[in-house]
């Protein structure tokens, strides 16, 4: 196994003790600049939201507590990071929390279904972006709002330009696209 191999098991495909080992790490290093991109995204307590690559839940957390009266669906490729994104949110399945295995490039939900989504660490990783965002802008409602983030560490490694990742929400249809910033992240926020 070449250390590519390790990295796709880790982060890109979690799966196995990589994936699990990954997921644990992902959750440690990147649950404040997630916390931030919630906070950015203004979730309203009767919201629907909508997360792609939830990767370890973390963030569905966030998500299901700022849409209190609402509902969080969330899709991952890995049935690794479902597992332990059921673990981490077990108190909130049901109707307030689902979550299911697929790719942003053919989500499993209804035109027009949700007020807000976000993806944080993953839209550089999908087969492609501006379809898997394309996906996400059917998705949201006229008007809704999605958050694309990233942690300065995936920013670093994986030479992600704010201004690339605009151009990307554009060619997928979303306007007044705004580029917000923390001490340890990126997060644009853009309009369906």
């Amino acid at each position: 196994m070449g250390p590519f191999d390790y990295q796709d098991r880790m982060w890109v495909h979690p799966r196995g003790l990589l994936g699990r080992l990954g997921g644990r790490l992902m959750a440690w290093a990147d649950g404040d600049d997630v916390a931030w991109a919630v906070e950015r995204l203004s979730v309203r307590p009767a919201d629907r939201v909508l997360e792609v690559g939830f990767g370890p839940g973390v963030g569905l957390g966030y998500l299901a507590r700022a849409a209190s009266e609402g509902a969080v669906v969330g899709l991952d490729l890995s049935p690794t990071m479902l597992a332990q994104a059921r673990r981490r949110n077990a108190s909130l399945h049901g109707d307030r929390l689902r979550l299911a295995l697929g790719s942003a490039e053919a989500l499993p939900v209804a035109d027009d279904s949700f007020d807000r989504a976000m993806a944080v660490n993953t839209t550089h990783l999908w087969p492609d972006a501006v379809a898997g965002l394309g996906e996400v802008h059917r998705a949201l409602r006229p008007g809704g709002l999605v958050a694309v983030a990233f942690s300065d560490h995936v920013v670093d490694a994986e030479n992600i330009a704010a201004a690339d990742v605009r151009s990307t929400l554009t060619r997928a249809g979303f306007e007044a696209v705004d580029i917000g910033r923390s001490e340890a992240a990126i997060c644009l926020l853009a309009t369906a």
